[in-house]
């Protein structure tokens, strides 16, 4: 064939290129809320089976350092948690010097929290422990684009609720 009548406009108008297949971008580490919103932005729903993975890894590292007492409570907040690159998630203790909004801390509050009824001689940390792995589940298989037990309620109006469930003047304060 002669390329003096290759015409570049037709060949490109009826030549068909094959699609590569789309890979979303690779996950490099950070807490589980940052983790969370990579996976909503990425298009990567969160599966039943992988939330339940993801909670089994928590519990069994929250009864670890619990059973070590080494456990803090504040631990189980998805700013705090690590997730690796690996997808699975690390208890650890804060950093000291990292400011954190007390508002969104808030929203993680047990009724136990709240009323000071955590830590101590006498008082037990597993109803508090559960009611935040609780929330965390909740979130995780919600439908919200961020982890927020509480995403229509200020942090006030959450820890005013607890405290008066615990008080006992008050109804059961759980997410809608």
């Amino acid at each position: 064939p002669s390329f003096s009548k290759f015409d570049v406009a037709d060949f490109v108008k009826n030549t068909k290129v094959a699609a590569l297949p789309l890979h979303p971008p690779l996950w490099e580490g950070g807490s589980l809320s940052q983790w969370f919103l990579w996976r909503r932005n990425t298009g990567c729903p969160l599966p039943p089976a992988k939330i339940a993975k993801i909670m089994h890894d928590i519990v069994v590292e929250a009864e670890a350092l619990r059973s070590n007492g080494l456990l803090s409570l504040s631990f189980l907040d998805p700013d705090e948690i690590l997730m690796g690159i690996d997808e699975v998630p690390l208890l650890h203790p804060p950093p000291l010097n990292q400011p954190k909004s007390p508002g969104q801390r808030l929203k993680w509050l047990s009724p136990e929290e709240a009323a000071g009824q955590v830590g101590g001689v006498g008082h037990d940390m597993w109803p508090a422990l559960s009611f935040r792995l609780g929330l965390l589940l909740y979130s995780l298989g919600g439908k919200a684009s961020f982890l927020d037990p509480h995403p229509e309620r200020s942090a006030e109006e959450v820890f005013t609720g607890l405290f008066r469930e615990v008080q006992g003047i008050g109804p059961p304060f759980r997410p809608n």
